[in-house]
């Protein structure tokens, strides 16, 4: 799997949806930035673990925030690994694809985190 180099996130229907209001929108980033911190950190622990009931539960959680945010390329990622989750004894068969979605919310925390800059900075 592959990092990429583009952007992960579309935030464009998310501010149609609020009508432009960049408030609710960053309420609504910064929801979205804990929800990544707390699935980072359920994974990791699952992880550890080698707890598939929880890892499973923690990718399922998730999702619907992916598709709020549209992170079209992760959506698939975490759509198979909830699926392939669900039915697994053997956690090494997902491993790479878990680490691989660790690291790219990894970046989309990161480039919603700098949106937060922006809309700061656009309001000052």
């Amino acid at each position: 799997m592959k990092i990429s180099n583009t952007s992960y996130v579309d935030l464009g229907p998310l501010q149609e949806e609020v009508e432009g209001n960049m408030m609710i929108c960053k309420l609504l980033i910064n929801s979205f930035i804990k929800d990544i911190d707390d699935f980072v950190s359920k994974m990791t622990k699952e992880l550890q673990a080698d707890n598939l009931e929880g890892l499973y539960h923690a990718a399922h959680k998730i999702i619907p925030s992916l598709r709020i945010f549209r992170v079209e390329k992760l959506e698939p990622i975490m759509l198979e690994l909830e699926r392939e989750l669900r039915g697994l004894a053997d956690l090494e068969e997902v491993k790479t694809k878990i680490y691989f979605s660790l690291t790219v919310f990894t970046q989309v925390k990161v480039e919603l985190q700098n949106e937060i800059t922006r809309i700061d900075d656009e309001a000052t």
